[in-house]
């Protein structure tokens, strides 16, 4: 290969790796959030949800009207 290409992709990669470095500490959640985000909860212990037009609706009625109006799933294979 070319000298000038060698540079090229090693900088690429040391610039790319740089950014990923300095990115990630605002990317990762704190540990504290994803142990009570890990852990399950009861439908009737999450507050209810403001849906804008839909107005606000409870869990369990979301968790009702799924089970009784399951999503259809198409047999042409395309999603």
């Amino acid at each position: 290969m070319d000298r000038i290409s060698i540079i090229f992709c090693t900088l690429s990669l040391v610039i790319t790796l740089g950014i990923a470095a300095f990115i990630y500490p605002y990317a990762v959640l704190p540990k504290e959030k994803l142990i009570t985000n890990s852990e399950s909860v009861e439908a009737e212990e999450i507050p209810d949800i403001d849906l804008g037009d839909f107005g606000i609706i409870s869990v369990t009625e979301m968790l009702d009207y799924y089970i009784e109006h399951p999503p259809v799933i198409s047999d042409t294979g395309e999603k």
